[in-house]
């Protein structure tokens, strides 16, 4: 082992020190001096928080001084952001903020990379679980991983809430703020004057729209004799226009028969659909009974609505990561996009700080990938694997002690 680094934790603390008292940047916040920090030390689980800066160079040397493993700042301004008790700090407003969390999503790239070990009967297994599929233990221990499959789906989330945003609620993208999390998503802040105070009520209203919750079918469509047609077109605004392009698309795809049977459509249905499809010179929307059409809108619905954690849209006193500090679970920073970052290999270009090194673990289980790399050998391999120093300090991060620092190249 490196003499320099006398275990994983000295190496974790000392590469973080350094970013922070040599190359971190504060980001302009806006209304800097009216906001909450908060900190989160290494080797603690507790939150030091109710602090305030007066000038960003106050906040660079507490940074650099103290070192945390996670910083936040509120969503919210405050006439007296230091005081300890929430009644007295005087709200004034809250930027309306969206966190968008792979973890929530459910994707198959999950059985790749997230596993799971049971200490009771020493079983393991790959996937998510909440207790063991074995002996049906439930304090199992779990690990849960992201890769690129995983970002690439939360971007197509923050994409279509930008969307939703932009054209049903007219707010500008110029007081949008993107931020990959450093971890598993997106945080989109929302600084409009307008949304600054909006009341709990009124942000859950927003967030369930987003999410596609209490949605009445019955405004979508229209009686025709004893059948049902879709009211909306292509061009109608908001959900109505949403559903209309998303039904086309679905019911011209490759796969719609497949997807139509899954759904349990009625054969009549599904004749009615390929019939309508099948006849270029079709105009008018095809007609169908009314289950069918209502179980095609749920599962359209279900496809584009965007998956946010509502409690963070809701909550209007909110501790959000600061911009440009560095997760601790990931090592990563926590970085500002624009609309041209979209993508996994911008964002991960982004986010990645320690570059200059490789180093070597001794790993137990190694999932199949994690962010951009991707594994020789995974499962249970019990050996010292060399890799970049952003890939190994997020093992060591995020792994329990399934990894341990071997040296430093």
């Amino acid at each position: 082992m490196s003499r320099k680094y006398k275990d994983s934790n000295s190496y974790i603390y000392a590469l973080f020190k350094k970013y922070y008292c040599r190359d971190f940047v504060p980001f302009k916040i806006k209304d800097f001096t009216r906001r909450e920090f908060a900190f989160i030390p290494f080797q603690s689980k507790g939150m030091i928080r109710h602090i305030a800066f007066n000038t960003e160079k106050e906040l660079m040397n507490y940074l650099c001084r103290k070192t945390p493993a996670h910083a936040y700042y509120s969503s919210a301004y405050y006439e007296k952001p230091y005081l300890e008790y929430m009644g007295q700090k005087g709200w004034i407003g809250a930027d309306l903020v969206f966190d968008i969390d792979a973890d929530h999503i459910n994707t198959p790239c999950k059985l790749e990379h997230d596993w799971w070990y049971c200490p009771r009967c020493k079983s393991m297994g790959w996937g998510p679980a909440d207790v063991c599929k074995k002996c049906n233990y439930d304090k199992i221990e779990k690990y849960s991983w992201v890769c690129e499959s995983c970002l690439t789906t939360a971007l197509n989330h923050l994409i279509r809430l930008i969307q939703i945003l932009e054209n049903d609620f007219g707010l500008s993208k110029k007081d949008m703020e993107i931020f990959f999390s450093g971890h598993r998503g997106f945080h989109l802040h929302i600084t409009d004057k307008n949304v600054i105070n909006l009341d709990q009520e009124a942000r859950r209203e927003i967030a369930e729209y987003v999410m596609g919750f209490g949605i009445d079918l019955s405004v979508f469509l229209t009686k025709s004799g004893k059948y049902s047609k879709l009211k909306t077109s292509i061009n109608s605004p908001g959900w109505g226009g949403r559903a209309a392009r998303e039904l086309l698309d679905l019911v011209y795809s490759n796969n719609f028969v497949d997807i139509a049977n899954k759904l349990g459509l009625s054969q009549q249905g599904i004749d009615t659909i390929m019939k309508w499809v099948n006849n270029p010179y079709s105009q008018d929307m095809f007609e169908l009974n009314k289950k069918d059409y209502e179980k095609l809108l749920n599962y359209i619905i279900k496809n584009i609505a965007v998956e946010i954690d509502e409690r963070v849209t809701i909550d209007t006193k909110r501790l959000i990561r600061l911009p440009n500090s560095l997760h601790g679970k990931t090592g990563l920073k926590v970085s500002l996009l624009h609309m041209q970052d979209l993508t996994t290999l911008r964002v991960l270009n982004k986010a990645r700080v320690f570059n200059e090194a490789s180093i070597r673990l001794f790993a137990k289980i190694v999932p199949k990938k994690v962010l951009d790399w991707e594994f020789k050998e995974y499962g249970l391999i019990n050996k010292t694997i060399k890799l970049p120093a952003y890939i190994g300090l997020y093992l060591l991060l995020n792994g329990g002690n399934n990894f341990r620092l071997i040296s430093i190249d």
